[in-house]
Parts: C-alpha cells; sequence; structure tokens
C-alpha cells in the first residue's frame, strides 16, 4: 500500500510540472523540508508526528488503518524528502508471525515537529 501512495505521489508530480511553466520548476526544485516550526527536516532526521493527512486514512484498509494511526503522536524517522521538500516519514511493525510490515506516508509541515537529537 504505501509504495502505491508513493507511485502515485510521484505520478502527480509529474503531471503537475508538465503545465508549469519552466520557471516554477525550478523554483520547486531542492526546496528543503521543513517541520511546523520552519526547522529544515532531512532524510535519517527524526520527528514527532502531529497528524495525518485524511485523505491518506481513507484509503486504508482495517490493519492498514490501524498501524498508520497508530503513528500519531510517536517519533518516526523520516526516510525521503522530495525535491519540492515533501517529507516521507515510515514506521515497521513487527507481526506475530515473524513478518515485518512496513508504512510509508507523505506528511504536510504542519503535521510534524523535529525532534530533539
Amino acid at each position: 500500500m504505501a509504495i502505491k501512495m508513493m507511485l502515485l505521489s510521484c505520478r502527480s508530480l509529474i503531471e503537475i510540472s508538465r503545465y508549469a511553466s519552466p520557471q516554477s520548476n525550478v523554483e520547486k526544485m531542492n526546496k528543503p523540508g521543513l517541520d511546523r516550526n520552519h526547522q529544515v527536516v532531512k532524510q535519517g532526521d527524526w520527528v514527532r508526528l502531529l497528524a495525518i493527512r485524511p485523505s491518506i486514512l481513507q484509503r486504508l484498509a482495517e490493519e492498514a488503518l490501524a498501524d498508520v494511526s497508530s503513528m500519531l503522536g510517536k517519533t518516526v524517522e523520516v526516510f525521503d524528502v522530495y525535491d519540492d521538500g515533501l517529507v516521507w516519514v515510515s514506521l515497521t511493525w513487527v507481526r506475530s508471525d515473524g513478518t515485518s510490515e512496513i508504512h510509508s506516508i507523505a506528511v504536510d509541515p504542519e503535521a510534524i515537529e523535529l525532534a530533539p537529537r
């Protein structure tokens, strides 16, 4: 499910850039990820997740919904920051049968707060 969301996001960014002027494309490139306090967020940083987009939660099945919802309030690792500044976080769950499941979501700046190092 997380991979699907990432692919949909990439496709949307490609479609948006197709209609944007060349100058706006340059402005979007290498934009830093930011938290709600305007602190720069980089790959490998840890952030506290304060909110999750309702549109993400609406698409999830029961088990995935429970997992992703449980991320709220937790400190999670930033695994990527896109060139346009979009921050992605992920968390791994180890199931009772020994398998692991990873959920990754894109987060808005007002939904995260850089955790102290």
